[in-house]
């Protein structure tokens, strides 16, 4: 995976010397790839082609806690790769992207552990300690972006769509392919 990883930044890093004179943005994305909130550059491959790509940062953070079971709450960092391809003239397009979020889950949650337990005639008595714990596991899930985007040749832009979540299954993949929109704001220049 390490290979894949590195392999992937190489060629992004290349594509960006070429980018001279073309247009490129960068923009604050919420929700979409970025699970919570993104930064990400945006280019196309070479002057006035309506195919590009999108290399990117995203954070996320959710917990949950009950009643009767221990809370848990998990960070979640990555990195988006994307191709995309932009239909439309002048400021409104139609934008379509698939592209991969390759991350790490930090997840901090209490395990409860048995100290002691008695039966009784009536019921067993069982006491317990939390225990705090941590892991971090390695994720990934693909996405297609389907959305609208405002682009001058420089300024202001903004986006909006949904992005479809999916995996191939595997040990690292993310579980549940997902349905989320997104919204950005950003310059182009």
């Amino acid at each position: 995976m390490k290979k894949i990883i590195c392999l992937a930044v190489a060629i992004l890093a290349c594509l960006s010397i070429d980018a001279q004179n073309q247009r490129r943005s960068v923009y604050l994305e919420l929700a979409g790839a970025s699970n919570g909130v993104g930064l990400s550059y945006d280019a196309r491959f070479k002057e006035g082609s309506p195919w590009g790509y999108r290399a990117g940062l995203g954070w996320a953070y959710a917990s949950e806690s009950s009643l009767f079971f221990d809370s848990q709450s998990m960070r979640y960092y990555s990195s988006m790769l994307e191709v995309n391809y932009l239909l439309g003239k002048r400021k409104s397009k139609l934008e379509i992207g698939l592209g991969t979020s390759l991350g790490f889950v930090n997840r901090h949650y209490n395990e409860a552990k048995i100290i002691n337990s008695v039966q009784t005639p009536d019921a067993w008595i069982i006491e317990s300690v939390s225990v705090p714990k941590k892991e971090n596991i390695f994720a990934y899930f693909f996405y297609t972006n389907i959305g609208y985007r405002h682009q001058a040749k420089s300024g202001f832009q903004w986006r909006i769509g949904i992005s479809p979540s999916f995996t191939f299954g595997g040990k690292n993949a993310v579980d549940k392919p997902a349905l989320y929109p997104y919204f950005s704001l950003g310059y182009a220049f």
